[in-house]
């Protein structure tokens, strides 16, 4: 026997997610767990499979995108921030066109959509809105191909340029036609004839629209507002969600909020909005708390606008920071299992320097993701072939004790047969109390082909706490699946 007593860490554990804090326990694992793998094989612990770089043709970082919904269209079509256009077809990215100016667009003041109007009803075109101030103050359209109307709303519609005195410019198809945010005013684009309603509301010059977005309940339009511009959210300023139905002269109704909404993203049957540094729950009567994100409030950087948040069926994914580390690690929330929900991290890309600029969707089952240093990388989140590029890190929570024990030792069970060879496919770290870390030997399998467990002893560890450290190798090629850790201890006499 290795200890007097055990616990086990495995499934309940690993299909709830990441706790909210280093020293809370609402979650199975640790927030500062670095990236995982826990829908693919529901019960088992996975590394993400590896990424792709998709990188070629691509001239700097993407910042907006959106579906191509034509029959026979491409996967997804994408902005970079030198204004160029391109098309993926899930495979290769192609530059189709660049706009006359770098400076055109900006992340998070741009936003980009597919719209059919009357004139175009078996292909869509692509519209995009520029950047924030007084230079580039336009929506402007694209075939998806080489045409680009860089003045479409001002001279194909005849429309004053759009407002200098906003950081936000979204967009948004609802029931057919096209509308756009502009400082404290909503148009409306009517799909036959392309008909503009030019401010068709038109608030105070302390109600600047920030997000737009469509209430899952009762179907209608949500506008998010915020005195003042705002961009880095550092202002307590007064905000407001929208109620509306498209057609009207005035607002359903309007709902106080706390905090700057920077994005609404509806996600099977649920409304979620992103405000300040925090994540909620639309429920018609406002937001409801879900959790705080992992970067500080103040820098517009961090801030989770519409192209920095994506879903993939029942589950919403973004951009955060982890604990210690860079804004670049994507997390997911979701159901795990029927009627289990979690908060866990799937990708931390060791090839990002920086931030991420924009996640998006390019399959039913993988994500795109790019950074500023011109890179654009894919990667299937049911992919458990290969280990991640680099490796993969995850912690468990800290498991306390009212008084102190000697750790004995650990079991790890696998959820198949270890790969051969001499691979250093796994190790762990255990940490105690004060922070002390022992290393455990690599797992190398060497000829056989029948290994489901490994045993790490170490009986001199004494302390009031335990947390395990999981380390899966950065061979690039073999993969383990970790069904359950079984961690043994005697408490001191």
């Amino acid at each position: 026997m290795i200890g007097k007593q055990y616990f086990e860490i495995g499934a309940n554990d690993w299909l709830s997610g990441v706790t909210s804090g280093a020293n809370t326990l609402d979650g199975g694992l640790s927030n500062v767990t670095q990236q995982m793998n826990i829908t693919a094989v529901p019960g088992a612990l996975y590394p993400p499979g590896a990424v792709v770089d998709a990188s070629t043709n691509l001239a700097d970082g993407i910042i907006a995108s959106c579906e191509d919904p034509e029959y026979l269209g491409e996967n997804r079509m994408l902005l970079d921030d030198s204004g160029n256009f391109y098309s993926y077809d899930g495979t290769i990215l192609t530059k189709e066109d660049t706009a006359s100016a770098a400076a055109m667009f900006t992340q998070g003041t741009t936003d980009m959509v597919p719209w059919f109007d009357s004139a175009n009803i078996s292909a869509p075109n692509f519209y995009a809105t520029t950047s924030a101030g007084a230079t580039y103050r336009e929506v402007v359209k694209w075939n998806g191909t080489s045409t680009l109307t860089e003045d479409w709303w001002t001279s194909t519609l005849g429309q004053p340029a759009l407002s200098s005195f906003t950081s936000w410019r979204p967009l948004l198809v609802y029931n057919n036609d096209l509308y756009v945010g502009d400082a404290e005013k909503l148009h409306r684009i009517d799909e036959d004839g392309l008909t503009v309603s030019n401010g068709i509301l038109n608030f105070t010059a302390s109600n600047i629209i920030s997000a737009l977005g469509i209430d899952q309940g009762s179907g209608k339009m949500l506008i998010a507002t915020n005195a003042g511009s705002n961009y880095s959210g550092q202002n307590d300023n007064e905000s407001e969600i929208m109620l509306y139905d498209g057609f009207s002269d005035k607002v359903t109704r309007a709902v106080p909020v706390d905090g700057l909404v920077t994005a609404f993203k509806s996600v099977g049957n649920t409304t979620y909005v992103f405000y300040g540094n925090k994540l909620g729950v639309w429920t018609g009567s406002g937001i409801s708390y879900l959790r705080t994100l992992n970067f500080d409030k103040g820098s517009s950087s961090t801030l989770i606008y519409p192209h920095r948040a994506m879903g993939i069926d029942n589950t919403l994914y973004w951009v955060d920071t982890l604990p210690g580390g860079v804004n670049k690690q994507i997390m997911a929330y979701g159901e795990t299992i029927n009627n289990i929900r979690g908060f866990y991290p799937i990708l931390y890309p060791t090839a990002a320097a920086g931030s991420l600029t924009a996640i998006f969707p390019v399959s039913s089952t993988e994500i795109g993701y790019s950074f500023a240093t011109s890179k654009m990388y894919t990667f299937d989140t049911t992919d458990i072939a290969a280990v991640t590029n680099g490796g993969a890190q995850a912690h468990s929570k800290r498991y306390r004790f009212p008084r102190d024990v000697t750790f004995n030792g650990v079991i790890a069970e696998w959820d198949q047969a270890a790969p051969t060879g001499d691979k250093n496919l796994f190790s762990l770290t255990v940490i105690d109390s004060k922070g002390n870390t022992t290393q455990s030997p690599q797992f190398n399998p060497g000829t056989r082909s029948d290994i489901y467990e490994w045993e790490f002893t170490n009986p001199t560890i004494e302390t009031r706490s335990i947390q395990i450290k999981i380390n899966w190798g950065g061979n690039g090629s073999d993969i383990l699946g970790l069904r359950r850790l079984t961690v043994f201890y005697t408490p001191k006499e």
